[in-house]
């Protein structure tokens, strides 16, 4: 069992969270004020799909980033497991499989921040 925490719903293996999880933390901590506001716009606007909020967009693109900064076999290995499981979503390309784990990396960051919302 992996030690980090990714919700159910953004389908992803234990391999693949035990390589991402400590993106979105890492991204969360780097951008304090992308993420109140995050956190503000969920206080304000309720829960909404992750594309609602103006900061998804700077946020996948942010994770994304770090996904380009894994070591070459990390990344391998990403590109393995998405390519092993059947997927809603056939992406061929290398590079837009990692662009697509840094949108699952964003959202888990729109998921925490719904939970931190209410502690405002």
């Amino acid at each position: 069992m992996t030690k980090y925490h990714f919700p159910a719903e953004i389908g992803l293996s234990e391999k693949e969270i035990e390589i991402l999880g400590p993106i979105p933390s890492k991204v969360i901590h780097a951008n304090r004020d992308l993420w109140q506001g995050l956190k503000e716009d969920i206080s304000s606007f309720g829960n909404q799909s992750s594309d609602y909020y103006s900061s998804y967009e700077e946020f996948t693109a942010l994770c994304a980033t770090e996904i380009r900064c894994l070591s070459e076999d990390l990344k391998s290995r990403l590109i393995q497991c998405w390519k092993e499981v059947k997927r809603l979503i056939k992406i061929e390309k290398d590079q837009a499989i990692l662009d697509r784990y840094g949108r699952c990396a964003a959202e888990v960051i729109v998921h925490r921040a719904s939970k931190a919302a209410y502690y405002l």
